[in-house]
C-alpha cells in the first residue's frame, strides 16, 4: 500500500518468471549476439562437474559441483581424489573425457546407494526425484504445495506466500 492506502495490482507471469531463469544463457546472448549450443556452455551440459548421470538403475543423478570446493569434496567422496587437480571449469575436449569417466563411476551404484553415499556431504550432488517422491517431500509439504481438500481431493498449493493472507483453500469451478 502507498501512503494514500491504496492498493496494487500485482501480476505475476510464468512465462516472465522462467525467462528471467534463463538469465546467465540470455546475459551472455545479449552481450555477444551468440546463440548458445547445447553440450558447449557452462551450464548446459559442457561441464562434467555440472551435468546429469544415470545411476546403475537407470536413475538420474544431477552433479553441480561448479565451485572448486564442491568438486573437490566431490572427488573425495567418490574416491577420486586425484581428480581434484582436474580444471572443472574449462571448456574443452577434456571435459568431454571427464564426463565419461564420472558417468562410469555413476553407473557403478543405484540411485538409493548415491542418496546414501551423499547424504549429509557438500559436494552439490542429488538424485533426481520421481514425481511421487517430489509431491511426499518434507519441503513441499512445508511449503503448502499440494492441498489435500476436505473432500478428498488435492490440488496444487499458490506458489507466492502473502505473510497476512495464506493460501490454503481453493476455489472450485466444477461439480464433482
Amino acid at each position: 500500500m502507498d501512503k494514500e492506502k491504496r492498493g496494487e495490482y500485482i501480476e505475476v507471469s510464468l512465462f516472465d518468471s522462467s525467462f528471467v531463469w534463463n538469465c546467465t544463457a540470455l546475459g551472455s546472448f545479449l552481450a555477444t549476439r551468440r546463440v548458445p549450443k547445447p553440450g558447449k556452455e557452462m551450464l548446459n551440459h559442457g561441464l562434467a562437474c555440472y551435468n546429469t548421470y544415470l545411476t546403475k538403475d537407470g536413475r538420474a543423478v544431477s552433479l553441480a559441483a561448479l565451485e572448486k570446493k564442491f568438486w573437490d569434496n566431490f572427488c573425495e567422496v567418490i574416491g577420486k581424489p586425484e581428480w581434484k587437480e582436474f580444471n572443472n571449469i574449462k571448456l574443452g575436449e577434456e571435459q568431454k573425457e571427464m564426463e565419461k569417466k564420472v558417468g562410469e563411476i555413476f553407473k557403478g551404484k543405484t540411485a538409493k546407494e548415491w542418496d546414501e553415499t551423499f547424504k549429509g556431504k557438500d559436494c552439490c550432488c542429488e538424485v533426481v526425484q520421481t514425481l511421487d517422491e517430489v509431491i511426499d517431500d518434507p519441503q513441499t509439504k512445508a511449503r503448502d504445495l499440494v492441498i489435500h481438500e476436505d473432500d478428498g481431493l488435492f490440488c496444487l498449493g499458490n506458489p507466492i506466500k502473502y505473510m497476512n493472507e495464506p493460501c490454503t483453500k481453493t476455489v472450485k469451478t466444477s461439480p464433482k
